[in-house]
């Protein structure tokens, strides 16, 4: 090679390197407001650092970390169309900007109507960073969000793997293994959670609730109890406390005393106010039963199971008029309720012998639920009353091949009424 031609490619050498030096340094004009910009955000003075950040992207405006904090700090100020619109800007100059996208899926997450979009959010800053245990662990609450519980384990789980050590993390995957039934790795997660925070009253609120479903509802009230002493206005504890008291133990006196307590801590609660006249119908406090239910449905004026538990009580006060105006709104509330419409067909035709319109409330209830043997018996009971013998032979026959468990429960309705002389 010619000293010439050597010369020539050490000069081309040398410019690129000059060139190099230039594209990776910072322009001076943007290095002041960066750091005036850092510093007020680090003392919690994000409208000023935002004004900074905005001068250090104008002296530099291909700085992909100048945007990304700066969408930081205007998240910190609830501003989240411009917090979104600064974590594209960093990663449209920088693709790899794998915290960007997290950070701007959590911005998305927040707004209702995009979380579709902040999943594919996360899904991109776990493929540039399969390490980010920030990424799985909000795509996990996101998803958990959407009630997408059987996708929102696996995150939660990977999270976990990249040695996450966060009671929340635990806490949320117990709840959504929970929803798809499985609450005895629920249970674990509510543990490890405890082992993470021995003082996550919510983690011992959801323990006891798995305990519930696990049959074991006096473990499950020793958690309650332990919830409640860490947070004793945990209205959600003492709620849940009377459930397990109420509807498991068949302790209702206990059980009002919880429920009056979750209603007196939200007393907007129509579940608690529900509850609470459930207990009191136990103990034939009926009055006082229909003034919870009257309060329940007054917070909630769909809350069908309130006015069930109401019709339940009219009907026991031998009100089965009322009662059927109960199940009515009931029925209008959760117009897929196969129990709302076996109700309503009993206290029509066994209580007050409207046979015809019993039946066509059974017919729904068999529609909506093709299993309910009880609602295939009492429509042929009323169609015997009426005296269609065909018809609640053939009801009874349809009722046998759907529940042959039910057999022999069924051929007695069969004795007693359809063939009787």
């Amino acid at each position: 090679m010619t000293r010439r031609r050597l010369a020539i490619l050490l000069a081309a050498g040398a410019a690129l390197a000059v060139l190099a030096i230039w594209a990776f340094r910072r322009p001076r004009g943007a290095e002041a407001p960066l750091s005036a910009a850092s510093e007020l955000a680090k003392a919690g003075r994000y409208a000023d650092a935002c004004e900074q950040f905005a001068k250090a992207a104008e002296a530099d405006p291909r700085a992909a970390e100048t945007y990304f904090r700066w969408g930081r700090a205007l998240g910190k100020l609830g501003r989240r169309a411009e917090e979104c619109e600064k974590y594209a800007k960093a990663t449209e100059i920088n693709p790899q900007h794998a915290e960007a996208y997290c950070r701007w899926a959590i911005a998305l997450a927040s707004s209702g109507d995009q979380r579709t979009e902040a999943c594919e959010k996360f899904a991109k800053a776990a493929e540039l960073d399969p390490k980010s245990a920030d990424a799985y662990l909000h795509w996990g609450l996101l998803l958990g969000q959407m009630g997408r519980y059987a996708e929102a384990c696996p995150k939660y789980a990977k999270a976990a793997a990249l040695k996450r050590a966060d009671p929340v993390l635990y806490l949320n995957w117990g709840q959504a293994l929970a929803k798809i039934g499985r609450p005895a790795e629920a249970r674990e997660k509510y543990a490890k959670a405890i082992d993470l925070d021995p003082q996550c009253a919510d983690a011992y609120c959801y323990w006891g609730i798995a305990l519930v479903d696990l049959g074991q509802p006096a473990e499950a009230c020793g958690k309650y109890a332990k919830a409640a002493e860490i947070n004793p206005r945990h209205t959600e504890v003492y709620y849940n406390w009377g459930v397990a008291l109420g509807r498991s133990l068949g302790k209702p006196v206990e059980a009002c005393e919880k429920f009056a307590k979750a209603a007196e801590l939200n007393p907007r609660f129509p579940e608690a106010h529900s509850n609470w006249g459930a207990a009191l119908g136990q103990l034939g406090r009926h009055a006082e039963a229909i003034e919870k239910f009257a309060k329940a449905t007054e917070l909630n004026p769909r809350y069908a199971d309130a006015y069930v538990n109401w019709g339940l009580t009219l009907a026991r006060l031998g009100r089965h008029a009322e009662a059927c105006g109960k199940y009515a709104k009931a029925a209008e509330a959760n117009p897929r309720s196969a129990l709302v419409y076996s109700l309503w067909g009993l206290a029509l035709g066994k209580d007050l012998g409207r046979y015809a319109e019993a039946c066509e409330k059974f017919a729904k209830a068999v529609e909506l639920n093709p299993h309910d043997a009880n609602a295939y018996g009492n429509w042929a009971i009323a169609l015997s009353f009426l005296g269609k013998r065909a018809e609640a032979t053939e009801t009874l026959n349809k009722a046998i091949k759907l529940n042959p468990e039910a057999k022999p429960m069924l051929e007695n309705i069969r004795k007693r009424f359809v063939d009787r002389e």
